[in-house]
């Protein structure tokens, strides 16, 4: 029985495995569609997508980097209410680093980065990672390593009050 039970909790592995597979190596763009589909269903984790994306995030080939990317990218704009804080900070590091790689990855990093910014865990990742720093308040310009400017995000940290303000956080 425990064997039946362990057979299970791979299977679904395995077919995201194939989807991730079909969508990298074949050009495809409907896998995308069933692995956010199965992600919002609950059947597989973000963290569970990029696990099986590994090897194509890593690959030396930039298509392929490209491609794996680009599918995350896909599944987060669809899934990005569903993102715990933790998932973004991270997601946001691998993002903020691969805007150095390939000029071929570049678009879907951007599209990824895009789904991000969105979150509402994007600002509490502004603010961790620069509270400490010394720039007063300014609504004109982002210190973000993404250099990005987003008044909604402004807006809401002005209804927060002078905690965030006096934190010297610049947005």
């Amino acid at each position: 029985m425990a064997a039946a039970a362990a057979l299970e909790a791979v299977a679904p592995t395995g077919a995201l495995w194939g989807l991730v597979h079909d969508f990298v190596m074949g050009q495809q763009e409907g896998p995308a569609d069933q692995v956010a589909a199965d992600v919002k269903s609950g059947s597989y984790t973000v963290l569970q997508v990029v696990e099986a994306l590994g090897s194509s995030l890593e690959n030396p080939e930039p298509r392929t980097r490209a491609r794996g990317i680009q599918l995350l990218s896909q599944v987060l704009l669809q899934c990005q209410s569903l993102l715990l804080e933790k998932e973004v900070v991270h997601l946001i590091l691998f993002y903020e680093n691969r805007l150095k790689d390939h000029h071929l990855v570049i678009p879907s990093v951007l599209q990824g980065l895009r789904a991000l910014v969105s979150s509402p865990f994007f600002i509490t990742y502004c603010v961790i990672t620069y509270s400490s720093r010394k720039e007063p308040f300014s609504s004109e310009f982002c210190p973000c390593p993404l250099g990005v400017r987003l008044p909604s995000a402004e807006e809401q940290m002005l209804k927060c009050g002078t905690k965030l303000v006096s934190a010297n956080f610049c947005f």
